[in-house]
């Protein structure tokens, strides 16, 4: 997870000014430390902890049994008075390939992956990233539709259950298994 540390509106030059430049480059030194540090311990937080803080959630979207694996269209659903989708990354098995989203109507996302060499096996290929958004704290995500085909264009059947997002407690991401 990234953080962004800006100093904001802060401005530091008056009274860095009044210094000698060795004692400013030290002091200027110790303030980027202590950014760093701060930007450093927000994200290594464990998802429990962030979401009760509001800070984001990253769920896995996670695929089973993949053979060859082509291409992967995901339709999801989610209350958007729960959770904000921030972001979609692809994940590990997907690293390298090409990865979209369309985010365009809170509530629902589609997620596409495209495979030149194909992708087999087990491993994420998404991350969603959701902030906490609403008074409750608690949201399912939904698969509702599902394509998938191999490199040869053979469609693929898959199954998936659904993910789940609490504030403060729990994030189980979303499995897709396909079938032999």
């Amino acid at each position: 997870m990234r953080s962004d540390v800006s100093a904001g509106t802060c401005s530091m030059r008056g009274w860095l000014s009044s210094l000698p430049v060795a004692r400013a480059v030290a002091v200027g030194a110790l303030i980027a430390v202590l950014f760093l540090a701060i930007a450093c311990s927000k994200a290594t937080q464990s998802p429990a902890e962030n979401a009760a803080t509001g800070v984001a959630l990253q769920m896995p979207v996670t695929v089973k049994g993949a053979a060859n694996l082509g291409s992967l269209q995901l339709d999801l659903e989610y209350d958007s008075r729960v959770f904000d989708l921030q972001g979609v990354n692809g994940g590990p098995l997907t690293r390298g390939r090409i990865v979209d989203s369309n985010r365009s109507t809170p509530g629902k996302v589609r997620l596409v992956a495209v495979a030149g060499p194909g992708i087999s096996g087990d491993g994420v290929v998404f991350y969603l990233t959701f902030v906490a958004s609403g008074q409750t704290k608690a949201s399912d995500i939904t698969v509702v539709a599902i394509e998938a085909v191999d490199t040869d264009l053979q469609e693929l059947t898959v199954t998936a259950s659904p993910g789940h997002i609490a504030a403060g407690n729990q994030v189980e991401g979303i499995v897709l298994n396909f079938q032999k």
